[in-house]
C-alpha cells in the first residue's frame, strides 16, 4: 500500500442495539492517510440521562510538523453533551470546540428545552448532533413513531 491510498476502517462494537442505545465506542473510524481517529456515539448513562460526543483527532503527519507543534498532533472537533428525558420534556445542552487554525478554535455552546410534541425552546444542537454522531436519534422518539421526528 503507498502513502497516498487511504484506509478506512468501521468498528461497530454493538449490533443495532436500538435508538440511543450505541456501544463503547458505537463508530470508530480510522483513516491512516491523514492520521485521524474519529470517535462519535449516543450512550443512556442511567435512568432517562443520555451523553452524546465526538472526538476527531489528527496525528502529526510527518515530521516537517515538529516545528508547530511539540504535541504532534491536535484536536480538529470535539462535541459532548448531556441529554436528560423529563417524559414530556427534553432538556440537553452541548458544546463544540473546532479548530480554525493551529492556534485558534472556536467554542459553541447550545442549551434547549423540548416540551414534547409542541415545541423547542433555545438554540437547537440537533443538525450538530445528526450531521457529527453517526445513529443519533431522539432519546423522547419512540421507534413506532419515526414519521413525526426530526
Amino acid at each position: 500500500m503507498s502513502a497516498n491510498d487511504t484506509v478506512k476502517r468501521q468498528v461497530q462494537a454493538l449490533d443495532d442495539p436500538g435508538p440511543g442505545l450505541g456501544g463503547l465506542p458505537p463508530t470508530a473510524t480510522l483513516r491512516t492517510d491523514a492520521r485521524v481517529i474519529d470517535l462519535s456515539g449516543q450512550w443512556p448513562l442511567s435512568g432517562r440521562w443520555h451523553a452524546v460526543g465526538r472526538i476527531n483527532y489528527s496525528f502529526k503527519d510527518d515530521a516537517s510538523n515538529q516545528a508547530s507543534s511539540a504535541q504532534g498532533g491536535r484536536m480538529v472537533e470535539s462535541i459532548a453533551g448531556l441529554e436528560y428525558n423529563g417524559g414530556c420534556w427534553v432538556v440537553r445542552g452541548v458544546v463544540q470546540r473546532s479548530a480554525l487554525t493551529a492556534d485558534k478554535a472556536s467554542t459553541a455552546f447550545f442549551i434547549q428545552l423540548e416540551l414534547t410534541d409542541f415545541s423547542r425552546i433555545g438554540s437547537s444542537p440537533l443538525n450538530l448532533l445528526k450531521r457529527n454522531i453517526q445513529g443519533y436519534s431522539l432519546i423522547n422518539q419512540t421507534p413506532a413513531d419515526p414519521v413525526f421526528g426530526e
